[in-house]
């Protein structure tokens, strides 16, 4: 936004999926299209009850209805697939389970 304020656009999707399948979100700078993004997430999907908050081209995010028992573990597992999200962003894999825990959110971002 380069110092403006960024539009915002609100979308109200009944259709995870299709929405998903729409705005397309991809980690290609890792090594994985759309598709296997999609593949491996489904797991998490399932396990920690994720409700799609929004997504775009190189980010998600997520409630997390589900909470992990083990934060800190999932922060390790969140860093495997989205280093960005602790290297350019929060700085540690304990903050990033702090601020998941206290948020109950999942953001996923590739730079």
């Amino acid at each position: 936004n380069f110092g403006h304020q960024p539009d915002e656009v609100v979308v109200t999707a009944l259709d995870e999926a299709g929405y998903l399948a729409m705005a397309r979100p991809d980690a290609i700078n890792y090594g994985m299209d759309h598709d296997a993004l999609m593949k491996r997430l489904a797991p998490w999907r399932q396990r920690y009850g994720l409700r799609l908050f929004g997504a775009g081209g190189d980010w998600m995010q997520f409630d997390i209805t589900q909470p992990p028992a083990d934060w800190l573990a999932f922060a390790h597992e969140v860093y495997e697939l989205c280093p960005d999200v602790v290297d350019q962003g929060i700085g540690e894999v304990a903050s990033l389970a702090r601020e998941m825990e206290a948020a109950r959110t999942l953001y996923l971002w590739w730079d």
